[in-house]
């Protein structure tokens, strides 16, 4: 195994590097090939129930989609249990193996299961023109690549449930601007344009100033309503909105009269951990630093 060490360590690197596998495996497959006979590398994730295969990754070989039969579940539960790879002459594979190569591949293959805990199983399969070109030698190093592999298997199905969650809470957003009428989320200042045009054109001049705003009023008149329409005015609107909630801080550090350790801190322009934001000190005055 530590003749191994130098290329595995680079296997690892890569495949923690980039998550998306399909990316991953191009430079992968370059490592690989130094020390294996392999022509193709293709990573598939296999769904027992349904007897499916999905290809994630395809190196040296037109991607795959659909195997050209429905695998056995029986047989590959077995193969996948004994977490052995298998090399062999194509013409050569056991039946339940055969449905998981590609139907124009000729020569020889190399194949691996990539499981990882309770991880949807994968599948590697290294592809070779010549049908002798696997030997004895050559399981060691294909199984140490299973895990390493199996971890980019995992990063990648993280990152497309990520992007999906994404794209649902994005399209419930579309949803709720559609029902209401409106083209963003931003807080609505009820009398905008009438009684408090006053104000809304004092928010417009201050807006793009990189300097702290002091918002006076009396408890529920609409502070932080007027410090988020200067934020989403701002050059720093792509950035989040901090509120802290100063009465509930019971070391007075955010009092507006005294000057404690954090007031000093803000006073001196250190900021806060959440750059580029817009921070807002809540009591009954309120400052908003747009930092």
């Amino acid at each position: 195994m530590q003749r191994f060490l130098p290329l595995l360590l680079e296997v690892w690197r890569l495949a923690c590097r980039e998550p998306r596998i399909a990316v991953a495996a191009v430079p992968i497959a370059g490592v690989i090939g130094t020390r294996l006979p392999c022509d193709r590398l293709l990573i598939r994730r296999l769904d027992l129930v349904q007897g499916r295969l999905e290809t994630l990754a395809s190196v040296g070989a037109q991607r795959g989609g659909e195997a050209p039969a429905h695998p056995d579940p029986g047989a590959l539960g077995a193969w996948l249990a004994a977490d052995e790879p298998m090399l062999a002459p194509i013409a050569a594979l056991p039946s339940g193996l055969a449905p998981l190569v590609p139907a124009d591949w000729q020569g020889a293959v190399a194949v691996a299961a990539l499981c990882l805990d309770d991880e949807p199983p994968g599948v590697l399969l290294l592809g070779a023109d010549d049908p002798a070109a696997f030997g004895p030698e050559h399981p060691p190093l294909i199984r140490a690549l299973c895990e390493p592999l199996a971890v980019a298997l995992r990063n990648d199905r993280q990152l497309r449930e990520l992007r999906a969650l994404r794209e649902a809470a994005e399209a419930d957003r579309r949803s709720l601007l559609q029902r209401l009428g409106r083209q963003d989320i931003a807080d609505t200042i009820v009398g905008a344009g009438s009684g408090l045009a006053a104000v809304m054109r004092q928010v417009d001049l201050v807006a793009p100033a990189d300097a702290p705003v002091l918002i006076l009023g009396e408890t529920g008149t609409g502070k932080e309503v007027v410090a988020r329409a200067i934020h989403a005015r701002s050059k720093r609107a792509a950035g989040p909105f901090l509120r802290v909630n100063c009465g509930g801080d019971s070391t007075g550090a955010c009092g507006l009269g005294a000057v404690r350790p954090r007031a000093r801190q803000l006073h001196r322009g250190q900021r806060p951990t959440a750059r580029h934001a817009g921070f807002l000190l809540h009591q009954n005055r309120c400052k908003a630093d747009l930092m």
